[in-house]
């Protein structure tokens, strides 16, 4: 900071009071068009941000120049609406200097308002505070009440909606926003996660169906990772709910294992609190793993593959064990280092010139309309192979399903100087793919797959996408 910044408190507070008389009166001369973005919408960021900074356990310099920015943020009104944000930083530029803020106080004002342009894209904690003050109506109950009044000025300004059209925008922009800061999150996204029920439930057949998220813990990172990663799936879709299972060889172990898998659980990153029971249970741990999945009717099941390497450890694989006796969707996740799999935007179907079940699509089908996913198809290259005919018909009876449901739908060649396995999985990588899908075929025989090899090379793929799996007859 520069020598002249100003840390006494009280000339803080008397430099603010002095800043706010003068905007409140700028801001009062707003259209009345701007029922969203009025004078009372500034007031409210200025009191969250207020109450976030106290929170987040700023000193009274940083809570000074948030709230600053939070009376500013939306000044730029005053001129256009188009690019408020730049236009709001320009007068901070050209006025805040009269009032005794210096040029690095204004750079992190300026940042912060910045910060709060769609989507938000804050690079300091003033501007976390100041965008989790912008939208904290997200997590209140007061939610429908204030969309409404956003609904209302861009109605005003020739922008309107249809109901549907209107419900289908907020259920987008509540899954795609995210709090920044440790204090909101706490406070709030319990209540945004019930407004994003609420919109769900207005939604006229959205074809979205709650899961029941299966996971098998036996305290391994990998399936410690599994059980995060069905959290997120969770997080996404109303209503839906994890289930973890752990399994003993002995019932004498069962009450210790109990309260170490609640343990486990009270400790990873929850925010939208969702639901996740767990259970302890002695028995065979592939047998009750199964018996269990079914029993609570799981829509699917999500486990950490130990990463199998070859023939002999193929017959012993948990993973692939699960997947040649379940009857459910199986998602597996592969245990390696590195960023952890993110929720499926982009699900990728291998097609061959035998087909795809239809039991498959529809479980993909289930999976893209809650993440707003899109598919894409990866076959061999058309051109000069003997099978185009075959392949050309899959794709286009695939396309027909999927397009039914307004899903979006591509398909990619992959390349011709690999086998068909690893054009799979280096295509997916190129995409960004966040799951492959594949039906696993109960009718060849053991020793055909371990020849083909298809099944387990994607389980253990390289690029540690995830891999569902649907038994199909």
């Amino acid at each position: 900071m520069a020598n002249n910044t100003i840390s006494n408190i009280d000339a803080l507070e008397e430099r603010f009071m002095e800043l706010f008389s003068d905007v409140s009166k700028e801001l009062g001369k707003l259209p009345k068009l701007y029922t969203y973005h009025s004078y009372l919408h500034t007031l409210k960021v200025v009191a969250y941000a207020e109450e976030l900074s106290f929170a987040e356990g700023l000193d009274p310099h940083d809570h000074h120049l948030v709230t600053t920015a939070a009376l500013l943020h939306d000044i730029g009104f005053l001129v256009n609406q188009e690019d408020h944000e730049y236009l709001g930083t320009q007068w901070a530029y050209d006025h805040l200097p009269k009032y005794g803020y210096n040029r690095d106080e204004i750079e992190i004002i300026n940042e912060a308002i910045l910060a709060t342009k769609i989507p938000q894209s804050p690079k300091s904690i003033h501007g976390e505070i100041l965008c989790d003050a912008d939208l904290f109506y997200l997590g209140t109950k007061a939610y429908v009440r204030i969309s409404n009044m956003l609904r209302k000025e861009w109605d005003l300004q020739g922008n309107s909606f249809t109901d549907t059209a209107w419900i289908d925008l907020q259920i987008k922009f509540l899954k795609s926003h995210e709090y920044f800061t440790d204090s909101a999150r706490d406070r709030l996204n319990f209540q945004k996660r019930e407004n994003l029920e609420a919109m769900y439930a207005k939604s006229h057949d959205n074809g979205i169906f709650p899961l029941n998220i299966f996971v098998p813990v036996d305290f391994t990172e990998n399936s410690v990772n599994a059980l995060k990663y069905a959290i997120r799936m969770a997080t996404d879709i109303p209503k839906s709910e994890v289930k973890a299972l752990h399994v003993v060889s002995a019932s004498w172990q069962i009450q210790e294992n109990q309260a170490k898998l609640k343990e486990l659980i009270s400790a990873l990153k929850n925010p939208y609190h969702i639901k996740i029971t767990s259970n302890v249970i002695a028995g065979n741990h592939l047998e009750e793993i199964g018996r269990a999945a079914h029993h609570y009717k799981a829509d699917v099941v999500v486990a950490g593959t130990h990463n199998p390497k070859g023939i002999k450890r193929l017959a012993t694989s948990d993973a692939f064990t699960m997947v040649e006796n379940s009857r459910m969707p199986f998602l597996s996740l592969q245990n390696r280092e590195g960023p952890q799999p993110k929720q499926p935007k982009l699900i990728a179907i291998p097609v061959q010139k035998s087909g795809i079940h239809s039991d498959l699509i529809e479980v993909v089908k289930k999976l893209v309309k809650p993440f707003d996913a899109r598919v894409a198809l990866l076959h061999k290259p058309l051109e000069g192979n003997k099978d185009r005919s075959d392949i050309e018909e899959q794709l286009k009876q695939i396309i027909v399903m999927l397009r039914r449901e307004h899903i979006p739908i591509k398909s990619h060649p992959i390349s011709a100087r690999l086998n068909f396995t690893d054009g799979i999985v280096e295509k997916a990588k190129e995409l960004n793919v966040n799951v492959i899908a594949v039906g696993h075929s109960t009718k060849a025989s053991f020793w055909t797959r371990v020849s083909n090899n298809f099944d387990q090379k994607l389980l253990e793929n390289s690029a540690n996408i995830p891999v569902l799996t649907l038994n199909v007859e």
